[in-house]
C-alpha cells in the first residue's frame, strides 16, 4: 500500500518519524520544484538515498570533501559508462579512496540529502510500501531520529543564514582578517570556500565552484561571517515566487513549444510541471521528446560531445562580460584538452543546462569548439 501527499499536510519530520516507529520498509519519493530525491528505508532505518540533484551525487560530494579531484571524477565516470559499475566501487578499485572513507562519505551524503529536504516545504511525496531496489551497493543503517535531530539543527542554522544573507545571489567580501590554518586547514572545505570570497562572486557561484549545495556553503559562510572573517558586500533579497500554473496548463504549454521546436523552453516548463504530478506518463513522454530534440538541436549547432572548447578571448577581457555563475564554472574548466563530454560530466548542474551554456559562450565568441585531432 502506498501513501502520498504534500509536506503542507504532513511535515517531513512527522512522516519520517511515523516510518521509523512503524518500522516500515520501502522507498520514500520526494518531488521538489526542480529535483527529486529518494530515501530507501528498511524496518524503520535508512539504508540508502538517491537524488537527481547533481550536488547530491557521490562524485560531487567527494569533490567538495577534497577526497578526489575533477580529473579523477571524470576518469571514473568514463569507466562507469563502459562497465556500469558503481562509482564508489570504481574509485576504491583504482585506489583513489579507501573503502572506509567511501562508507563515511555515503553516510554523510545520505544525511545531507535528507537535510536539503527541509528546504522543500511544499514538496509532494509518495511512500512505496515494500518497494526497495534489488541491490544497494553499500547498505547503511541510519537511525531516522538521529538524522532528524541533526537536520533540525542544520535547518535552524540555515534560517539564520537566509535571514542574514537574503539569497544565494548575495556577494560576500573578506574583512582582512587572516583565516589561520588551525581554524581551517589548507585542504579543508571552509578554507576553499573562504579563498573563493573575493567581493565579486555570489554565494551561488561559490556553491558551483566547490560542487556544494547552498545548504553547506551558506552555513560555512555564515560561521565565518559571525566570526568576523567575512562581511556582506552586496545583499540581494530573495525573490517572491510567482503563482504556480496548473499541471494541465503547463503540459499544454510544453506541447505548444515542442510543436514550434522550442525544446529548451519546453524543458523549463516541464521542470515546473514535474513536482505537481511526478509519476504522470504524459509528463515523462514529453520530457523525453524535449530532451531528444534539445540534444539534436545543440548537436546541429556544433555542440557535440567530442568537440574541445578553447577560450579565444583574452582572459582580461572577460571581466567585462556579463557571465552567469554557470558560465564561469564552465570557463574555469576549459583547458584545451577536455572535450565537451568531460566538462559536462563534472558540472554540478543538469546536462541540458551545461550544453546550453557552452552553446551560448560559443555564440558570443568566448569559446571556440574544435574538432578532435
Amino acid at each position: 500500500m502506498s501513501l502520498s501527499g504534500t509536506f503542507t499536510t504532513i511535515s517531513l519530520t512527522d512522516l519520517l518519524q511515523w516510518l521509523s516507529h512503524a518500522r516500515k520498509s520501502g522507498t520514500l519519493c520526494i518531488h521538489g520544484e526542480r529535483y527529486s530525491k529518494k530515501i530507501y528505508i528498511r524496518e524503520g532505518k535508512i539504508i540508502s538515498s538517491a537524488s537527481d540533484d547533481p550536488t547530491d551525487h557521490l562524485g560531487h560530494f567527494l569533490l567538495r570533501q577534497g577526497k578526489i579531484d575533477e580529473a579523477q571524477l571524470r576518469s571514473a565516470i568514463e569507466t562507469q559508462q563502459h562497465t556500469r559499475a558503481m562509482l564508489g566501487k570504481i574509485l576504491v578499485t583504482v585506489g583513489v579512496i579507501e573503502e572506509k572513507d567511501l562508507l563515511t562519505a555515503l553516510v554523510q551524503k545520505a544525511e545531507e540529502t535528507i537535510f536539503g529536504l527541509f528546504l522543500w516545504p511544499d514538496a509532494r511525496f509518495e511512500f512505496l510500501d515494500g518497494e526497495l531496489p534489488s541491490r544497494v551497493a553499500v547498505p547503511l543503517n541510519l537511525s531516522i531520529e538521529d538524522v532528524l535531530l541533526k537536520g533540525g539543527t542544520w535547518y535552524d542554522d540555515l534560517r539564520r543564514v537566509r535571514a542574514a544573507f537574503g539569497s544565494s545571489r548575495t556577494i560576500m567580501m573578506t574583512t582582512g582578517r587572516d583565516l589561520d590554518a588551525s581554524i581551517a586547514p589548507s585542504d579543508s572545505l571552509p578554507r576553499r570556500i573562504f579563498d573563493l570570497v573575493d567581493g565579486r562572486r555570489s554565494i551561488h557561484e561559490i556553491c558551483l565552484q566547490t560542487h556544494a549545495s547552498e545548504f553547506v556553503v551558506g552555513t560555512l559562510l555564515h560561521l565565518l561571517y559571525r566570526q568576523g572573517f567575512l562581511a556582506i558586500r552586496q545583499r540581494v533579497a530573495a525573490e517572491e515566487q510567482a503563482p504556480r500554473k496548473t499541471f494541465s496548463g503547463l503540459l499544454d504549454e510544453a506541447r505548444s513549444l515542442l510543436r514550434t521546436g522550442e525544446a529548451q523552453e519546453a524543458l523549463k516548463v516541464l521542470a515546473e510541471a514535474h513536482p505537481l504530478s511526478p509519476q504522470d506518463a504524459e509528463l515523462h513522454r514529453l520530457r523525453g521528446e524535449a530532451q531528444t530534440l534539445f540534444q539534436e538541436q545543440v548537436a546541429r549547432d556544433g555542440v557535440r560531445p567530442d568537440r574541445i572548447p578553447v577560450v579565444i578571448k583574452p582572459l582580461e577581457s572577460l571581466t567585462g562580460e556579463a557571465l552567469t555563475p554557470e558560465e564561469v564554472f564552465i570557463l574555469s574548466r576549459v583547458n584545451g584538452s577536455w572535450d565537451i563530454r568531460s566538462i559536462v560530466s563534472i558540472c554540478p548542474f543538469p546536462e541540458a543546462e551545461a550544453l546550453l551554456r557552452i552553446k551560448g559562450l560559443a555564440e558570443r565568441e568566448i569559446l571556440q569548439l574544435q574538432d578532435p585531432e
